[in-house]
């Protein structure tokens, strides 16, 4: 090689470099107007509730108790990326908010922050890689809904939360990693079986969330399956509630919480890029076990409705 082509390889290379650069600037520009933006939202919204509270509004502490909750739930749940309708569905059954209302906070809230977890994962998603488990979860959350809704779910409430509760604590404890091999056919079963017990419990990625944890892979990897499944068995579910006619998305109220709920994902999401594969391991069983403890809550009619969330 003559030093005309090394020149020519090397500019190259120094091209290529400035390239990658300069998109990862502009792609690192655009995240912080986002975030930026979702502040200046935010302060906006606090200063309502400030001139709620000035102005002795009747429940006005109680917004402010419900968008602290939204906040710090969705943080705690964005360092997995599921697990918030099981949290916040705790919270607000304890704040004694209107059952009702609960739900519509809570859909709104989990879309919107399931939206923003799959715009940061956009690059590392393989959408022809999901489409079996996401044809089969959405062909298998009808049946659940309609269960729902036609059956008493509390004992399969109770069994799954004690399951999940088992299988997230053992896995805390347990030094050796279970391995499977990952398979189409092993993602349409896991999706199918996802998608029914989403419409059945309301929580779509527990068990996404045990199939992907199972095959070993890295954490972006994992999130990168179940992110975009949570979502897609979301909307299914609330369509699926829309013609069976037993199902509202919210209204203008609940949408004010939502800015919270963008904010702690944000925070929730920057931990989890800072997190070892072990911290994520531990946090990602222990939202499982949270989950667990979501669907006792639920069962035992504390919230009095079901949650439809992640």
């Amino acid at each position: 090689m003559n030093a005309r082509e090394l020149n020519g390889k090397t500019a190259t290379l120094e091209s290529l470099r400035s390239g990658d650069s300069s998109a990862n600037y502009k792609s690192l520009a655009r995240s912080n107007l986002l975030v930026i933006a979702a502040c200046v939202w935010g302060f906006i919204q606090a200063g309502a509730f400030v001139q709620s509270i000035v102005a002795h509004r009747p429940d006005a502490w109680v917004d402010v108790a419900i968008a602290a909750v939204v906040l710090i739930c969705e943080t705690v749940s964005s360092i997995a990326g599921f697990a918030f309708a099981a949290l916040a569905g705790i919270g607000l059954a304890f704040l004694a908010h209107d059952p009702v209302r609960a739900v519509h906070t809570i859909v709104l809230c989990s879309i919107a922050t399931q939206l923003y977890a799959v715009w940061q994962l956009r690059r590392s998603i393989q959408w022809l890689a999901l489409w079996p488990m996401l044809a089969a979860g959405a062909l298998t959350v009808p049946f659940g809904v309609w269960l729902l809704l036609h059956a008493q779910t509390a004992i399969y409430r109770i069994g799954l939360g004690v399951l999940l509760i088992g299988y997230g604590a053992y896995s805390i404890v347990r030094s050796e990693e279970w391995k499977v091999r990952a398979s189409r056919s092993g993602d349409a079963l896991a999706g199918a079986l996802g998608g029914f017990v989403g419409g059945l419990t309301a929580f779509p990625g527990m068990l996404m969330t045990i199939w992907c944890s199972l095959q070993g892979s890295d954490k972006v990897s994992q999130r990168a399956i179940y992110q975009p499944y949570i979502l897609a068995m979301q909307l299914v579910t609330v369509t699926s509630l829309h013609i069976l006619g037993r199902g509202q998305l919210g209204n203008g109220h609940d949408l004010r919480y939502v800015i919270f709920a963008v904010l702690g994902a944000a925070a929730g999401f920057a931990l989890f890029k800072r997190m070892s594969a072990m911290q994520f391991r531990v946090a990602l069983n222990i939202l499982l076990v949270a989950s667990g403890f979501g669907l006792l809550v639920a069962a035992v009619g504390i919230s009095g409705t079901p949650f439809h969330g992640q």
